[in-house]
């Protein structure tokens, strides 16, 4: 019967001593599978940081794109309409709309003193 290199974990498994080895070790079974092990994992975590990058793009992009939607939103000159980045509008700025609200406010005060 043979002794299992890691009991549980790895299929390698042998009782043979190898004439030498690295830091004192003669049983050399289950390395291939230690190797194999740290492969995986690492390829694994190469795959998680992948995605992770390039989710923070596509974040970044979306930050970028929000940010210039809020400019075009607030300070869009007036009477020009835009759109934002998903493709939706027209749209008009803030400053726009307080425009047109102080043209109405001199309307109606214009037209108020007319009448009187």
């Amino acid at each position: 019967m043979t002794t299992p290199a890691r009991p549980g974990i790895f299929t390698g498994a042998t009782d043979v001593a190898s004439s030498g080895g690295y830091f004192g070790t003669t049983l050399l079974s289950g390395i291939p599978d230690l190797i194999a092990t740290d492969v995986a994992t690492a390829n694994s975590a190469a795959t998680t940081a992948t995605n992770a990058i390039t989710t923070t793009n596509a974040n970044a992009t979306a930050a970028a794109n929000s940010a210039a939607d809020a400019l075009k939103l607030a300070t869009n000159p007036v009477d020009q309409s835009f759109t934002l980045s998903d493709g939706s509008g027209p749209y008009y700025s803030a400053l726009h709309y307080v425009s047109e609200g102080v043209q109405s406010t001199k309307g109606f005060a214009i037209a108020m003193a007319v009448a009187l």
